[in-house]
């Protein structure tokens, strides 16, 4: 790296679904300026770390109307070096929260905004999890939630059925892991942070999905929250009846995931999605 870096803070997080530690990411100094440091451990996060570096210079040249992005600092094969952005998350997960009517239709924007890009042009890594979702998580997934007894024959019948209407309602672009910590609240826009898996062939609309879902369990449902969709929906330009047809599938994939990852919290053999 070019730079000299002093370490403030060691906010490296362990991940329970991979078992491992992903990243080293520091918040470090230097010259009196404080960046964020993220440095890849496996060839796996060598890629979405190229990815989101790429995606982020990209948006620095086509400056989105609704948020931004880290600039980055310095990039040199498994380390990046990003702006840092003193801002709160939109909401803390795991805790009581409230998103408050107006960080809302900020997010709703966003989403919007991200779901309507077109990366023609740029070379970002082409994420299609769904299939992998389909034929080898949700047979795991749906073990865990018959061993506690929270799905039913019936449920495992209309999830199965799902991955065909999901196939039908296309593929998108998505940053694809849309949730409330990685939505920072600063002036005069919203910041979206970790773009590793930004690109085409992700579920359409699973952005949105991905934050309705945990927003809402994060707010018990606060009326701000349940008033995404129709904000989403006006954002795209797309009648709200027709959204609830394209999203119902995407939706249930997301509470299925998420049911997941709270089951295999106190179990230890959470796979999240």
């Amino acid at each position: 790296m070019d730079s000299e870096f002093t370490v403030v803070d060691d906010l490296s997080k362990f991940v329970s679904w991979t078992n491992s530690v992903r990243y080293k990411v520091l918040q470090v100094e230097s010259g009196g300026q404080f960046y964020l440091w993220k440095e890849s451990l496996s060839s796996e996060t060598n890629q979405t770390l190229e990815n989101q570096v790429t995606f982020n210079r990209w948006l620095a040249e086509n400056r989105p109307l609704t948020f931004k992005v880290p600039r980055v600092v310095e990039y040199e094969r498994n380390i990046a070096v990003f702006d840092w952005v003193a801002a709160d998350p939109i909401a803390v997960e795991g805790t009581s929260s409230q998103i408050s009517l107006e960080d809302v239709k900020r997010a709703a924007l966003v989403l919007a905004e991200i779901a309507s890009l077109d990366s023609a042009g740029v070379s970002l890594t082409s994420v299609n999890k769904r299939q992998d979702f389909w034929d080898d998580l949700v047979p795991k997934i749906i073990d865990t939630l018959r061993a506690e007894e929270l799905i039913t024959d019936s449920g495992v019948r209309d999830l199965n059925s799902s991955y065909f209407e999901m196939q039908a309602m296309g593929e998108g672009f998505a940053h694809g892991d849309f949730k409330c910590e990685h939505l920072l609240k600063s002036r005069p826009l919203l910041t979206v942070l970790d773009n590793e898996k930004a690109g085409l062939g992700h579920p359409k609309h699973l952005d949105f999905a991905r934050f309705y879902v945990r927003a809402s369990v994060f707010t018990k449902f606060s009326n701000s929250v349940l008033g995404l969709p129709a904000m989403y929906a006006e954002a795209l330009g797309t009648p709200i009846e027709e959204l609830k047809v394209e999203s119902e599938r995407i939706l249930l994939a997301q509470a299925l995931s998420y049911c997941n990852y709270v089951v295999g919290e106190t179990s230890g053999v959470t796979r999240e999605v």
